[in-house]
């Protein structure tokens, strides 16, 4: 039999070698967009990282500053004054209104002179207004509960012993919330049960319950 030539080999050969070629051709072509898209979104995953990097360091930077700014005023100490006396206006055996931080004043200690020093009446009223608002959530949802949950507008029971309500007894009566002291007085007296067979916080327990009572107990002196 006579051999094939050259030519019909060199033909047949790439004949076989094509398809393998087209297939690693179109195998790279894929792995090179691949390759790309996965470069593509790590360049992005990088540049919202640093931007987001860049918006703490602003931040920081800012609050550094007031910091700073804060620390000279508290250096600086009260403004001095022909009288010796701190800003604001003295009421005999009264309160006496503390000026706001940037005039200079600073909290040197109890007066030994009969006079007292309480935050501005605004001040105070703004802070009065945020505790209502969040204990009459916590009265109207989940009262006698361990805390509210705000979005479901439901009580959680995690310690059993109303943490939130006794926590909140030397707030109420600091605040001057006599009458929501009361209730949640009563409730400490009718339905707060320690005696329970379970597992509990001994931290939570201790800083919560026990320090919640004896507050309360210190500063009314109701039992």
């Amino acid at each position: 039999r006579r051999l094939p030539s050259l030519k019909t080999v060199a033909i047949c050969v790439v004949f076989l070698l094509l398809p393998l070629h087209w297939s690693t051709w179109r195998y790279s072509q894929e792995h090179a967009a691949s390759s790309s898209q996965l470069l593509a979104g790590l360049s992005s995953l990088t540049q919202r990282i640093e931007a987001r990097y860049a918006r703490t360091d602003a931040r920081l930077l800012e609050i550094e500053t007031k910091i700073a700014k804060l620390n000279v005023v508290i250096q600086r100490g009260p403004a001095p004054n022909p009288a010796g006396l701190p800003s604001g206006t003295a009421a005999p055996g009264g309160w006496e209104e503390a000026g706001p931080l940037h005039s200079g004043t600073k909290w040197t200690g109890k007066p030994t002179d009969g006079r007292k020093i309480v935050a501005a009446p605004e001040r105070l009223a703004a802070v009065r207004a945020a505790a209502g608002h969040a204990w009459r959530g916590y009265e109207q949802f989940a009262f006698g509960k361990d805390e509210l949950k705000p979005l479901t507008r439901t009580g959680s029971h995690w310690l059993g012993m109303g943490a939130t309500l006794v926590d909140s007894l030397d707030t109420l009566w600091l605040m001057g919330m006599k009458d929501e002291f009361a209730r949640a007085q009563d409730w400490v007296a009718n339905h707060l049960n320690v005696e329970v067979d379970v597992y509990v916080s001994f931290f939570e327990t201790t800083i919560r319950v026990l320090g919640g009572l004896l507050s309360a107990y210190e500063l009314s002196g109701k039992v």
